[in-house]
């Protein structure tokens, strides 16, 4: 079978004679055009993917890997020692040919699966390229993924100092740009400052997404990721700036200063959910949930004080997205740890940490929903809406929110709509409908949420859609007879009727 891929991507490679005929027939009859290096220092041209032939041999490919993987056990008794030197040797001339032919294309995941079940003396020369390509380039998207996944597993130190450099730029390069330096050209090729610290953040989201990856550095390297998170703490300075008026460009563009500090609060909840940590590391817990309740405190009083004085129109694109940013990862955290556990500080803590710390870590989701509420103004963009329900379902769902601060989130939504039609502020009415909805059913499943104060929130919408009627009404006065015209649904209509109210049985009732 791995002859048969072989002869598939490769043209010149001599018919072994333990092959029969069918055997041999067979691999001809692929198109060995796929592959044609005679040798190892021949170029080719890139494949058509689309290919039925490729798409076949690739099949071939998955195959070999799947009886190789399933015979490997076997293959490490005493006695086929010989057979598995023997296989070894082939599929590391299959996996050599392919990394130098097909590394751009979508056989690179499975060629470095080949790869990592290979011996390492075998591999050493690859492995430098791999670490190459990932130090000095912009990897594609769509072949990083394997490459970070099998450096990952040879020398994944090679990825923490990738990234450590990159994030070490908001520290040096991005923190005060209007007093650094003209960049020194240096001997080494190397990425500009911001491409650094994309591709770090890049690297770090994908070994954080990945389980093997994740499990792996959770488990045995906990102190780099602190030392992540202690880098890309300088992020807050970095909005401070993007955000006065006094410095127009922060010399890193707005979606990675939003990404970089969603990196920064996945951190924390990461950070925060740790498994088989030891009674000691409690404090640890303490100062994470800290540095929290005092990120939500700032983005409380000098970010969204923002939105009620935003001057450009730039300004207002980063500020809905860094507020996604915060009102998702509210969920995150909640989803992280449990907040309703009080938490046992150990016996040596200082008196401090005890009190004002461990006070913060049971007031986060307050602060949480504190934040949440600030949204509900007229000065909000409805695109932060969606955002805004679904955090204050989240904070509900957990239970340690007080239900009677996020009610007035509930009544204030037919306003915020009223307000969006007013001022012509498109919404996104599907994603509205069902966030609101959504909330509203978690409100009705809740214990608190009386009859009383569900006829107090159909009152609300009522009220609010009888002016918003009357006033459209007004403003269609002239029309001489209603029945010539066909009736559009508006927005408010369609989002609080049609969107929520009709589709649940006890709001219609």
């Amino acid at each position: 079978m791995t002859m048969l891929v072989y002869r598939t991507f490769s043209k010149g490679i001599s018919a072994d004679a333990t092959l029969d005929n069918s055997t041999y027939s067979a691999s001809m009859l692929l198109d060995d055009t796929v592959g044609t290096l005679s040798g190892p220092s021949q170029e080719m041209t890139m494949p058509d993917e689309n290919n039925p032939i490729w798409k076949r041999s690739k099949v071939f490919l998955e195959c070999v890997v799947v009886m190789w993987m399933s015979m490997r056990k076997a293959l490490l008794e005493t006695k086929y020692v010989t057979e598995k030197q023997k296989l070894d040797n082939l599929e590391t001339k299959v996996f050599k040919k392919l990394f130098q032919c097909f590394r751009t294309t979508s056989l690179i995941g499975t060629t470095m699966l080949i790869g990592s079940m290979l011996p390492p003396s075998s591999m050493d020369g690859i492995t430098q390229s791999v670490l190459s390509l990932l130090n000095e380039k912009v990897v594609d998207e769509s072949i990083m993924e394997p490459y970070l996944d099998a450096t990952a597993q040879w020398r994944i130190e090679y990825l923490f100092d990738i990234i450590n450099s990159g994030l070490s730029i908001l520290q040096t390069e991005i923190s005060v740009p209007e007093h650094s330096p003209p960049n020194k050209k240096k001997k080494s090729k190397e990425l500009p400052p911001v491409d650094r610290l994309r591709k770090a953040l890049r690297y770090l989201r994908y070994l954080l997404r990945s389980y093997s990856t994740n499990q792996l550095i959770t488990c045995s390297y906990l102190y780099q990721l602190e030392q992540f998170y202690k880098k890309l703490s300088m992020i807050r300075h970095v909005i401070d700036l993007r955000l006065s008026r006094e410095l127009s460009d922060v010399g890193i563009p707005d979606d990675l200063i939003v990404e970089a500090f969603e990196m920064k609060q996945t951190l924390a909840a990461i950070l925060l959910n740790c498994k088989d940590r030891g009674e000691d590391d409690k404090d640890h817990i303490i100062r994470f949930t800290t540095d929290m309740c005092d990120e939500l405190r700032w983005f409380e009083t000098d970010v969204l004080s923002n939105l009620a004085a935003l001057y450009s129109d730039d300004i207002v694109s980063f500020l809905i997205r860094l507020s996604e940013i915060v009102l998702r990862c509210i969920g995150l955290t909640m989803a992280a740890w449990d907040f309703s556990k009080p938490l046992r500080t150990p016996s040596g803590s200082e008196t401090h940490i005890e009190g004002e710390s461990s006070e913060d870590h049971l007031s986060y989701p307050d602060i949480a929903g504190r934040v949440v509420m600030a949204f509900c103004s007229s000065s909000t963009p409805g695109d932060l809406l969606p955002a805004v329900l679904t955090a204050a379902k989240q904070l509900l769902d957990n239970g340690c929110t007080m239900f009677s601060h996020l009610l007035p989130v509930l009544d204030y939504v037919p306003k915020w709509i009223m307000t969006c039609t007013a001022n012509d502020d498109t919404l996104k009415e599907k994603e509205v409908g069902d966030a609101y909805l959504a909330l509203w059913r978690t409100f009705l499943d809740h214990s608190e949420y009386t009859e009383t104060l569900l006829d107090k929130s159909i009152n609300v919408c009522a009220v609010h859609l009888l002016n918003y009627l009357t006033q459209h009404n007004e403003d269609n006065h002239d029309i001489q007879d209603p029945r010539l015209h066909d009736f559009e649904t508006t927005m408010p209509i369609s989002i609080i009727l049609n969107r929520v109210i009709f589709r649940n049985k006890t709001l219609i009732t």
